[in-house]
């Protein structure tokens, strides 16, 4: 299995059924970042080091982080979502992940799998470790 010790050790103990693929390299992750426009957070680079992709379960919730390689075609504009939210990964079924381009750093958001509008993005911070955090305790897919 491939090690995720970028994860804090609350989080990494309660992943469970993880599918870890080998890690992206740096160079894969900044030209995913550049042709997105985007500025990753530390922690999600760090993890993308260790597993370019992943899919697990925290709490009771299924996490799909998808590999630096097919972020440029999650993110086609006929895909139907704004411009500003660059998806990076999803709950498998009616929820994506993405980071909000028009602050710096980028805030994460939950938003719905179609038609996501500023009005339905959920709040999960700035960092990728905050936005597990918020998935273990259940909190990632309702208001705060």
């Amino acid at each position: 299995m491939v090690a995720v010790v970028s994860l804090p050790p609350n989080i990494r103990d309660a992943l469970e059924e993880p599918r870890l693929n080998p890690g992206a390299s740096r160079e894969t992750i900044a030209e995913a970042a550049a042709k997105l426009g985007v500025t990753f957070p530390p922690d999600y680079t760090a993890l993308m080091l260790e597993t370019n992709g992943a899919e697990f379960y925290l709490g009771e919730s299924c996490v799909i982080l998808y590999p630096a390689e097919d972020l440029v075609d999650w993110n086609d504009p006929e895909e139907g979502f704004p411009a500003y939210f660059k998806v990076f990964g999803s709950n498998g079924g009616s929820e994506k992940f993405a980071f909000d381009t028009r602050a710096q750093p980028h805030p994460i958001v939950v938003v719905p799998h179609y038609e996501p509008s500023d009005a339905d993005a959920i709040a999960q911070g700035t960092s990728l470790h905050e936005f597990l955090n918020r998935v273990l305790r259940n909190e990632a897919f309702n208001e705060a």
